[in-house]
């Protein structure tokens, strides 16, 4: 019985629910002249409805039922009813239905389309605050929408004071009153078994009340208390021949164009629904896979003529509260819409109207509490407020305009808050941070008084209006005022640049020249360098690579540098100046291998190498690039271990090998000479500890 009661109830009060959502939408369009058509076009809605909940059922990760939506129902009626007002003899009930089972066959496939080119990913940028709001909206509406099931109107934001007058407040306050208490009910006692009792002690509750108060089913049908009576078409045959006939295919052409507003609402809807009942039932699903549910939902469901659709939040949320399976909420309504069919709505029409709405009103009810009270702690106050606003605008204005404010306002707040974000990943010194080029000890000393004047600015992420204005600032006020001569600005890591910020790099390229600050910008991508050439008078150097540029201010600041003076690393370069060269090397010539094993180390005298690593990719990474006057091998020789790079000849080298035997014939003691080297390793090991600290700010 703890499995059985709340599928029964479930059930039950899915389908009828999916009934009455059908029928209601299809009386929009068939209306005035074209009443006559309705009982037709209610047979073929439910036959729709029926293949749309089942193929969607199956199709959709999450357990979503497909229903005819009210928002395409009246975007249709408002169009056929301008037609009508224009010509009123221009449509008739088999032109309409035939107009609509082509708009959902082209609806469905024009979806399904844009599922299997992967669109549903759009969705995945909607801020969560935002469809917090979509779904504190939708419990406004489903509210509102309770309300007007009861009072069998409309309610909107300015009827609100007229629903407390004292002829309409009992009408609809008791029923909402009881949705409220089964809010609590189900929140306090969160059981399989809560929600279907309360349902049906509601339900048996108010036949109980009609018989001890002695009102029939008529008299209470004339009292609004029951669902019925539904919209009744004028009496005369429908033959599928007389129908066929009477299609009017010049007038279905004319209003084709609705197809446009028609797809566009759907896959915004669809995507919202889906992404809602994702936040509300707390799993994730597939957005290009439900769109293509939708797609064959619709295509399906037109072959029944049925109305465009796709899964509707409140039914489904219905059905996950009861803990329906999906196919038996589906099979549910399927039976009941086939149901209605062959027997008609007499049945429908004699469920108590008050226990719908009050249905509705919980699923209403218990998102406002969820999204305005207990997420509310979960939301900083900006997020919060865009909820809010999301909720206001949907009770003043309209729901899509609501879902649109707030991702505008989402997109603001998102821009001044990436505006704060600094766009310099790291700002680092010409001490620390060096090119590839490996020097003389002499030289290393020369950049470590120097370097000071080499500032380097590693930028990341989008560099636009907000960001580049921090940057530009950043650097007229801290950086081209302290004495700075080489100022590298690289764009390895950047992802794009907009116009604004291409004139911010061109007013800082004038900020530097007024200053006698030598600007470079590396990898900097084509189309930004011809933009910052075309803005402005002065431009700046443009280099391939970070590295490239750090070589090229490397060897402006060692021309105008004084010489270092004596050091440990300057004497080890005194002693080894007196070594006579024994390798040569032709270019493209390998000195070792990456991973191999030596005893000797190398002192390079003329001519370039590079070390280099192997990667995954056909081309080795260049690491070093050895000028005269470096070390080679060092590590290796010291510790033993295997070579850690190759180091090839880029021209005609000659080099020093120095192995054990070698040392003992030098002047210098194995001592000495060790500890010089470490010197020399020690002085690579604090430039590393300073680039990481400078790096880590």
């Amino acid at each position: 019985m703890a499995r059985i009661l709340p599928t029964i109830a479930g059930a039950l009060s899915v389908a009828a629910l999916g009934v009455v959502f059908s029928i209601s939408f299809v009386a929009l369009i068939y209306t005035g002249s074209l009443s006559a058509f309705l009982g037709p076009a209610i047979v073929m809605t439910l036959i729709g409805s029926t293949i749309m909940v089942l193929a969607g059922a199956m199709l959709h990760r999450l357990p979503a039922l497909a229903s005819p939506q009210d928002t395409t129902a009246l975007l249709l009626a408002g169009s056929l009813a301008s037609v009508a007002a224009a010509d009123p003899g221009a449509l008739n009930g088999p032109t309409v239905a035939a107009l609509i089972v082509l708009i959902t066959a082209i609806t469905g496939v024009a979806v399904y389309i844009a599922g299997r080119m992967k669109v549903g990913y759009l969705a995945r940028y909607v801020p969560y605050p935002v469809l917090g709001g979509f779904l504190a909206a939708t419990g406004y509406l489903l509210t509102t929408g309770a309300i007007g099931l009861l009072l069998d109107q409309s309610v909107t934001l300015v009827d609100i004071p007229g629903l407390f007058a004292s002829d309409t407040v009992f009408q609809w306050l008791p029923w909402i009153m009881l949705a409220a208490g089964i809010v609590f009910a189900t929140r306090v006692w969160p059981n399989d078994l809560t929600l279907p009792i309360c349902v049906l002690t509601v339900g048996v509750g108010f036949y109980l009340w009609l018989l001890i108060a002695g009102v029939d089913m008529a008299q209470a049908s004339a009292r609004g208390w029951l669902l019925g009576p539904f919209p009744k078409p004028e009496s005369g045959g429908h033959s599928i021949q007389d129908m066929i006939a009477q299609i009017d295919p010049v007038m279905v052409v004319s209003q084709l164009p609705l197809v446009f507003a028609v797809v566009a609402l759907t896959m915004i809807g669809a995507l919202l629904n889906m992404s809602g009942l994702e936040v509300a039932l707390k799993r994730r699903t597939d957005l290009d896979a439900d769109l293509r549910a939708v797609g064959i939902s619709n295509l399906a469901a037109s072959l029944g003529g049925g109305l465009v659709g796709w899964p509707m939040i409140g039914n489904s949320l219905l059905a996950a509260r009861f803990s329906l399976p999906t196919m038996i909420s589906a099979g549910g309504v399927a039976i009941a819409c086939l149901a209605a069919v062959v027997m008609g709505q007499d049945t429908l029409e004699m469920l108590p109207r008050g226990l719908f709405a009050t249905l509705v009103g919980y699923l209403g009810i218990d998102l406002l509490v969820q999204w305005l009270w207990t997420e509310r702690r979960g939301f900083p106050g900006r997020d919060f407020a865009v909820l809010l606003l999301i909720l206001a605008t949907a009770m003043t204005v309209g729901f899509l305009t609501a879902i649109a404010v707030g991702v505008a306002v989402a997109a603001v707040l998102f821009v001044a808050s990436y505006t704060r974000l600094d766009p310099v990943r790291a700002q680092t010194s010409g001490v620390a941070r060096r090119s590839v080029i490996e020097r003389s000890a002499a030289d290393e000393d020369r950049l470590m008084v120097a370097g000071e004047e080499i500032v380097v600015l590693e930028l990341t992420g989008f560099i636009f209006f907000g960001s580049a204005y921090r940057l530009s600032q950043r650097v007229q006020d801290d950086i081209v005022v302290e004495g700075v001569k080489e100022l590298i600005v690289d764009f390895a890591r950047v992802v794009g640049v907009d116009v604004s910020a291409i004139r911010s790099i061109v007013q800082i390229a004038e900020a530097c020249a007024a200053q006698g600050v030598h600007l470079v910008l590396s990898a900097v991508p084509a189309e930004t360098a011809a933009l910052i050439a075309r803005q402005g008078d002065i431009a700046p150097e443009i280099v391939d690579t970070l590295d490239d540029a750090l070589r090229e201010a490397e060897d402006r600041m060692l021309a105008m540098a004084p010489d270092a003076g004596t050091s440990e690393a300057g004497a080890l370069d005194t002693m080894l100046g007196t070594l006579t060269p024994n390798v040569t090397l032709a270019p493209g010539e390998r000195l070792f291998a990456e991973g191999s094993t030596s005893t000797s180390m190398f002192i390079l005298y003329s001519g370039i190498a590079r070390a280099e690593v192997a990667t995954e990719g056909p081309d080795p990474l260049v690491v070093r690039r050895h000028m005269p006057g470096s070390m080679i091998g060092e590590i290796a020789f010291c510790t033993g271990l295997p070579r850690t790079a190759s180091v090839v000849a880029e021209t005609a080298c000659e080099l020093a090998a120095i192995d054990g035997e070698r040392l003992d014939d030098m002047a210098l003691d194995r001592g000495e000479f060790y500890a010089l080297i470490a010197a020399r390793m020690g002085e690579r090991l604090a430039r590393t500890t300073r680039l990481l600290q400078q790096m880590s700010r």
